[in-house]
């Protein structure tokens, strides 16, 4: 799902990113690279998306979290998870 869909309070983890190379790399400035994790702190209808990683916040615009897509993750991923 994308990013500027997801839940607020969800964990999720970033699958993949599409976009260019410019938002790509702007991403990774960001340290928003496929694996990384992050909690959904908050998320309007319209506007920006702003996700928590490593103690620090990142907003988004609405367009660029539409081009991060992510998955839930568990609250314990060390114990659960397929084949386990």
């Amino acid at each position: 799902m994308p990013l500027a869909e997801a839940r607020v309070g969800m964990r999720a983890r970033v699958c993949e990113i599409r976009a260019g190379r410019a938002i790509k790399g702007r991403l990774l400035g960001l340290g928003l690279v496929p694996g990384v994790e992050v909690r959904v702190v908050r998320r309007t209808r319209r506007g920006p998306v702003v996700v928590a990683r490593e103690g620090c916040r990142i907003v988004l615009g609405t367009g660029m979290g539409e081009r991060i897509i992510v998955e839930e993750q568990l609250e314990n991923p060390d114990r659960a998870g397929p084949g386990q």
